[in-house]
């Protein structure tokens, strides 16, 4: 079985927006949602400033947050690595935009019929107010085909591979990294591995983390924050009925004061 994983070299990233524009043309993202993007961040202060840029997707983490919150199940990990939403299932409620530290899912505004990007197992079609997101172009992997977005990544800094297989690309690029291989220069920190207990996307970094706009894990687990929504939306539930029954009541009061 693979391990689906991306490796993000910031060095070669240009900033060229051509992997955000291949994303939207290949998954058809409604305008103004962006299943991936690049970041610039710019630093320092004239005449010393800096610019850099940070290709930004969902990093399919090894336990995802935003599948431990679904309260419907529509949020799911494949073994291959991939973590998908079933939109039959998916209510719209946007706890997973929540609980996702990389900002990287939103709602659908409008219906996206099946094939433009949907999950390829069942492959229903993408629903007004439903959760989306990168899924590493998972109908194009099931034709062997790469990600679009690495796939036209013309400075070559989104690398697209097998982590599990010792000769691929980001394979052998990652375990350089990771051992300190003289042969890669100008390398701070890498991110990816150890972020939410594993993430599928390595990224290689002239600069720190946070330089890059990366977060770091918060102090909340999954369980504390999926237990305070729980309680959250229970309370607002409540008010909710509350409302409601306050309403009717003064509806039928105001009934029989006509009669």
């Amino acid at each position: 079985m693979s391990k689906w994983g991306m490796v993000v070299d910031t060095r070669l990233c240009i900033g060229c927006q051509s992997c955000t524009v291949a994303c939207k043309s290949e998954n058809k993202t409604p305008l103004g949602s962006f299943r991936t993007h690049v970041k610039i961040i710019e630093s320092g202060k004239y005449p010393k400033t800096k610019k850099r840029f940070a290709p930004m997707l969902c990093m399919h983490c090894e336990k995802p947050p935003c599948r431990d919150i679904c309260p419907t199940g529509a949020t799911y990990k494949r073994d291959d690595g991939l973590v998908l939403i079933n939109y039959e299932k998916c209510i719209g409620c946007g706890y997973c935009l929540d609980a996702c530290s990389y900002d990287a899912r939103y709602l659908n505004p409008k219906k996206i019929s099946a094939g433009n990007g949907g999950a390829v197992e069942w492959g229903a079609n993408r629903a007004e107010s439903k959760a989306d997101k990168c899924t590493f172009c998972a109908h194009r992997l099931a034709k062997g085909i790469e990600p679009a977005c690495a796939n036209t990544c013309v400075g070559g800094a989104r690398q697209f591979g097998d982590f599990d297989d010792s000769s691929s690309t980001i394979s052998q690029v990652k375990n350089s990294v990771e051992s300190g291989s003289k042969e890669l220069k100008n390398i701070q920190a890498s991110y990816g591995p150890l972020q939410l207990s594993g993430l599928s996307v390595f990224y290689i970094l002239p600069a720190s983390a946070a330089d890059f706009g990366l977060p770091e894990l918060g102090t909340l687990s999954i369980t504390e924050g999926k237990q305070l929504v729980k309680v959250v939306g229970s309370v607002a539930a409540a008010a909710t009925l509350g409302v409601l029954g306050l309403s009717y009541i003064s509806s039928s009061l105001a009934g029989g004061s006509d009669e």
